[in-house]
């Protein structure tokens, strides 16, 4: 199975952002997300965690590399949902 999505204008630049689903026990939210097929992990920010009630400052302290840098995340698992 195989998806095309177009590109979106975010600011000044045109970025691979397609609309996604994340998925947490019980609850669930749409949103968009920026796609890199060269990464090991997909993040996103505390909000969208506090939302799906995710207890995040449980999971294992990472520090991915992405294009601005290192950053600070906690490893946790929830479902995303592309279609």
């Amino acid at each position: 199975m195989s998806f095309s999505f177009g590109y979106k204008r975010f600011g000044n630049r045109i970025l691979p952002i397609i609309p996604v689903k994340i998925k947490y026990k019980n609850k669930s939210l749409l949103t968009d997300a920026y796609v890199d097929s060269g990464a090991s992990v997909s993040t996103f920010n505390s909000e969208i965690a506090e939302f799906l009630g995710i207890d995040y400052v449980k999971g294992k302290i990472v520090y991915p590399l992405g294009t601005a840098g290192h950053i600070k995340a906690y490893l946790t698992e929830a479902t995303l949902e592309i279609n």
